[in-house]
């Protein structure tokens, strides 16, 4: 399966392709030194329960000690991220934030994690692309 919205999906715990460094590399290439926000992702750094998520830099968010969990490729589009979802430990001492950020550096949505919850898979599996069996 692995299709979201006309989306390839991956999940970091599932499968990520052979080729994910050279896409995370042209991905990268896109994000602008101004990272800005949708008002979705607006209303969730102000609404978030566990208090105020902070907009991270373009050098806070490619900041090595970041994980990638998941991320999206157009199947017309394949070899190129359209948006990856990117934990972030190092901006609070008590959670990590995720900013789901598109081509271009735009968050899109973002939330906050207890620094103890590893990012489990919260959807069935086979709701990613799989790996080659």
């Amino acid at each position: 399966m692995g299709r979201h919205k006309d989306l390839n999906r991956y999940h970091t715990d599932v499968y990520f392709p052979a080729s994910f460094g050279s896409m995370v590399l042209e991905f990268i290439e896109t994000l602008g030194d101004d990272i800005n926000l949708t008002d979705h992702a607006a209303d969730e750094m102000y609404s978030d329960k566990r208090g105020m998520i902070p907009l991270p830099t373009r050098s806070e968010i490619l900041n090595p000690s970041n994980k990638i969990i998941e991320f999206y490729e157009r199947p017309d589009r394949l070899n190129r991220i359209q948006k990856a979802a990117f934990r972030i430990g190092h901006l609070n001492e008590a959670y990590d934030y995720t900013y789901v950020v598109a081509r271009g550096g735009v968050v899109v949505t973002c939330w906050a994690n207890d620094k103890g919850d590893h990012h489990r898979l919260t959807e069935s599996r086979e709701n990613y692309i799989q790996p080659p069996s």
